[in-house]
């Protein structure tokens, strides 16, 4: 791991990023365009961030190059 990226070519910060993103996109709905977005939709997004995290856990695992 000698190797140095930045930041943004990491698939773990992406993978945070999107994590993060759907676990707020249900509330950003109802408080910017005034839906409930359903327990579907929040079913879905849960998921979503759930499969990111264990993405970015396995990224950081196995990676090879270390963050600048």
């Amino acid at each position: 791991m000698n190797e140095i990226k930045n930041l943004l070519q990491s698939k773990t910060v992406w993978s945070n990023i999107i994590g993060v993103l759907s676990l707020l996109s249900p509330s950003a709905a109802k408080i910017l365009l005034g839906v409930d977005p359903g327990a579907i939709a929040e079913a879905v997004s849960n998921g979503l961030a759930f499969v990111m995290f264990l993405t970015s856990t396995w990224s950081r695992i196995v990676a090879t190059k270390r963050l600048a």
